[in-house]
């Protein structure tokens, strides 16, 4: 069996809205199959990139995270790294810039889990898998796809990520008044440099343009 597999079987679980059923496959494939993190919901990360990845089925993998930060949470002493994570990928992966469909209820969800997400990254000590930029990026990226454009303004100056901060302040120039100078500026300077980095951000930021403006 592979995650593909199991990836295939929880999709066809949840859409018949058997989640327990679900829940239990994940924790069984758990068991034989390489995993990123221990219990609770161990597997649930490989799972959920299936359902989103593979399937682009966006409210199946919004029910599937929301059970693992639930598993998470629900622990004596949680792993607040990890569950920061957890709330890091839900918001992104939940977020319309990408350009792939997101029903309004699951965008809302993302967008819940991202200030809950900056506010444990900035307040709680340890070790982190994401940034403080990353935080406020996806916090920022909400907040300008629901057109609250100062707050956009505000988290994205923060992303940590001096030419994906500056392009997207320039998607919000865009939206806010038609001014894209800023962003193909940016576009341009990425498309200069041309190595995997910058076509990753230029193609994100492109993207985001033509959803939002």
């Amino acid at each position: 069996m592979t995650w593909e597999e199991v990836g295939a079987r929880v999709h066809a679980l949840l859409r018949d809205r058997r989640d327990a059923e679900a829940w239990a496959a994940i924790d069984e494939a758990a068991q034989t199959l390489a995993t990123r993190w221990p219990p609770p919901a161990s597997g649930f990360r490989e799972a959920g990139r299936e359902l989103y990845w593979t399937h682009r089925a966006v409210p199946d993998y919004v029910r599937l995270q929301q059970e693992q930060i639930r598993q998470l949470e629900a622990e004596p002493e949680p792993d607040l790294a990890r569950l920061a994570g957890a709330l890091y990928d839900l918001a992104a992966f939940t977020w319309p810039g990408w350009g792939l469909e997101v029903p309004p209820e699951c965008a809302r969800v993302g967008a819940e889990a991202a200030e809950r997400c900056l506010l444990l990254r900035t307040s709680a000590d340890g070790e982190f898998t994401i940034s403080e930029g990353m935080a406020h990026w996806v916090l920022g990226a909400h907040a300008l796809a629901e057109g609250r454009l100062k707050i956009a303004r505000t988290e994205l100056a923060q992303s940590g990520d001096d030419n994906l901060s500056r392009g997207y302040l320039g998607v919000v120039d865009l939206v806010e008044r038609g001014d894209r100078s800023q962003l193909d500026g940016v576009l341009a300077e990425l498309g200069e440099t041309d190595d995997d980095d910058s076509r990753f951000y230029r193609e994100q930021l492109v993207t985001a343009a033509e959803v939002f403006a």
